[in-house]
Parts: structure tokens; sequence; C-alpha cells
């Protein structure tokens, strides 16, 4: 247990660190500074560099608390358990809270692994705490969607992988999720197995990068207010609703279904043979003054009906003269660029190619 008495007169806040390989801690208390002391400005701090934190199994207190996990639960207290390496377990039986009543509970996430089930930043019968969850590195591992509970709390996302062991909505729609510019440059998002579907439905805000990394599927269908980068390296990424300020998109493998408006777009590039692009619902018209360059080998569907404007087109590094381009069911006629589309919509390119400009690169 980790339970500071009269914390808040020591200077810093008290600290405990676990560090290791071989270090273990099992199926104790783990309330940060305490969640029974409920003494007003108690602070505390657990750091875990290394080994082993087994909470499958929690106390008895906790148990009939219905509580799996909890950093700070007093209330008035501050608590913050810091993952720079080694293992986090929570109990599943019960959810895992970052903050109780009145309290201000922080899981800040560098390294190594967590796994929490129904993670909670805030606990649902109390009022006034604050739950943070921030990861820049490491895998965390969640089980069940991250709830914001009864008060506030934020995420944080600057690197690292939130890996999903359950179907639905990774985190719910009331709950901020920041992606943020870290040093990785991207948070990657990945299912446990192939079968698993996952869904982005709240709001993502920030100038950080989205990493599809599979096997499943994800489904972006919130409010996408964030301007970094979006990329796919396996599984299913499909996006329906607009990508307000995304710039560059990547597919590096698995399905992108673009469905949606990207209009800050200036770069999609398909840099891997395996990978496949949709474009499809209001993904089309493209942004005036875009050059799509497509390069040998990738097939593109186009998957709207009719007829859509593209200034420029560059298909296996040789670009193209002004007319219709799609596959053989478009109005497109036949001709060997052909091998390059396939569905029913059809590319009018407006003018011959260009060396300057905005350019969507399929690669």
């Amino acid at each position: 247990a980790v339970q500071p008495a009269n914390a808040s007169r020591l200077v810093p806040p008290p600290e405990y660190v676990q560090e290791g390989s071989r270090a273990v801690m099992q199926n104790r208390v783990f309330a940060l500074p305490g969640y029974w002391t409920g003494v007003n400005a108690e602070r505390g701090v657990f750091v875990q560099r290394g080994g082993v934190v087994d909470l499958t199994t929690p106390s008895v207190q906790f148990f009939n608390a219905g509580v799996g996990f909890m950093i700070a639960g007093g209330s008035g207290t501050e608590g913050r358990y810091v993952l720079e390496g080694g293992e986090l377990i929570t109990c599943p039986t019960w959810p895992a809270y970052v903050s109780g009543n009145y309290a201000r509970g922080v899981f800040c996430q560098s390294g190594g692994t967590s796994m929490f089930y129904r993670l909670t930043l805030s606990m649902p019968v109390t009022t006034g705490g604050f739950g943070e969850v921030l990861l820049s590195n490491g895998t965390l591992r969640v089980n069940g969607t991250v709830t914001k509970g009864n008060s506030g709390g934020r995420v944080e996302l600057s690197g690292g992988r939130v890996e999903v062991l359950s179907d639905g909505a990774v985190f719910a729609e009331d709950v901020p999720v920041t992606l943020a510019t870290g040093v990785s440059g991207a948070v990657a998002f990945a299912q446990a197995t192939t079968s698993l579907s996952n869904t982005l439905s709240g709001t993502l805000s920030g100038s950080g990068c989205l990493i599809q990394e599979g096997p499943g599927a994800l489904l972006m269908n919130g409010v996408n207010g964030f301007s970094g980068s979006l990329a796919v390296q396996g599984g299913v990424l499909q996006v329906t609703s607009p990508l307000q300020g995304v710039t560059d998109v990547w597919a590096d493998g698995g399905v992108l279904e673009l469905l949606a408006p990207v209009p800050s777009l200036t770069n999609l590039a398909v840099r891997a043979a395996g990978a496949t692009v949709v474009f499809g619902g209001t993904a089309a018209p493209f942004p005036s003054g875009m050059t799509l360059n497509l390069a040998e080998g990738v097939v593109t569907e186009l998957d709207f009906e009719g007829v859509v404007d593209v200034d420029r087109l560059v298909l296996g590094d040789q670009p193209k003269s002004p007319g219709l381009y799609g596959g053989a069911e478009s109005p497109a006629p036949l001709k060997p660029s052909s091998a390059y589309f396939s569905g029913t919509g059809a590319l009018n390119v407006l003018y011959g190619p260009a060396h300057s400009g905005t350019i969507l690169s399929i690669r």
C-alpha cells in the first residue's frame, strides 16, 4: 500500500519507486495517496520502472467497494502513477478508477505495458474528481470502453500504442481525447484479434498523428478535429465523418475506406502494393488544385456514381492528358490505365501534368 500520512507536509511529495525486472508487487491495496484516508491535500507518486505490479485479486477493502484499482480516492488528495517500464495488471472483476471524490489522479505511461479493465477517469458515484490518462510510449491495453465517470477527466495520446481487447467504442463520446505531438510522432491503435471492431466516436483534437495498426477494424465517425496525419498499416480503417484538419493520409497496408470529405488534404500516399484504398460516400469531389499520383501495381476503387473532377493525374510516373479515366465498370473508355482503377466512378482530368501544387500521391 502507498498511503503517506500527512503527505502535504512533505516536499517533494513522497515517492515509491519499483525497478528491476524481477521486482513484483502482487494483490495489494493500491490507493495513492490513499482511498481510505480522505485527508485533504495528501499527495503521493508511484513510479514503476520495471518488474510487475499484479493486482488481479484486489484486497478485501477494494473488493467490497467494487474497486479494482485507484490512484487517488480520498477527498482533496492528489496521486500520480508513472509507468516507465515493466507491466501493470489491474483487476478484471471491478473497474479501474483514476480519481475519486474531490480527488485528482493521473496515470502517466512512457514505457512498459499496462492492462486496464473498464478504465474510468472518475468514480461514477462521486463529484469533483478529475482523472487524466497520459500516454507517450509503451502499450496501453484496455478491455471495455474508457469512460469519464461522474466528474471530469481527459486523455492525451502523444505516442505509444493503444491495444483494444473488446468490441465497441474505445472511448465514450464525452471523453475528450487529445492527439498531442510527441517524440514518436504518432499514436497507434490496434485490435487484439482480426474479429474485433472498434469506433472512435467522440472528439479528437490536437496536432498529433493517428495510425491504425490492425489487425481488426477501426471506424472513425466522431468529430475528427485533429490536424496531424492519418495512416493505416493493417486491418481496416473506415472514415465516415470529415477529417477537418488532416493534410496527409498514408496507406502502408490494410484497407483504407475514405467515405467522408477531407477538405485540407494535400497528400494521399499508398506506399505498399498490398494496400487497398476505397473512395466513396462524400469523399469526392476532391479539393481543387490536387494532383492524383498512383504508383504502378496499386488499384484504387472509385466507389461512387458518375464523374468527379481532378486537376491532374499521374499513373506509374507517367503524366496523363485531360480526359476520362476509370475501371472497366466506369463510363471511362477502356485503356491500359484502366488497370489502376476499379468501381463505377470515373475521374475527369482537367489539365495536363504539373510539377508543383497540391499532390495526392498513392504509391
